[in-house]
């Protein structure tokens, strides 16, 4: 019962700050300033990003090309386990979740 109420208010928590965000988002793109405000909001976020992960991005690029390597001598099952783990320690929701309002 208390699971049910708590992940109830959880759910419409979130349903209510999506549906803020985007009512904001369409809003601004209405009007061209706005729109022209929100993209350099999202440029600026994503070279954040890119400058906060530069060094697993190239962490990333280094295990991939390394596991090219072990699938052209054979050792797919080997590569796959190694790209995995890699991707698995990656942080991908830094960026989706960056605040540009």
């Amino acid at each position: 019962m208390i699971k049910q109420m708590v992940l109830g208010e959880i759910k419409q928590w979130v349903m209510v700050k999506v549906v803020q965000e985007a009512v904001k988002t369409v809003i601004a793109m209405l009007n061209p300033a706005g729109w022209i405000v929100k993209a350099i909001q999202y440029i600026y976020c994503f070279a954040m990003w890119l400058i906060n992960n530069w060094q697993q991005i190239v962490l990333v690029i280094t295990n991939l090309v390394q596991s090219i390597g072990q699938i052209a001598m054979g050792a797919v099952g080997a590569a796959a386990n190694f790209i995995e783990k890699t991707l698995a320690n990656f942080s991908f929701s830094s960026f989706w979740w960056c605040s540009t309002a």
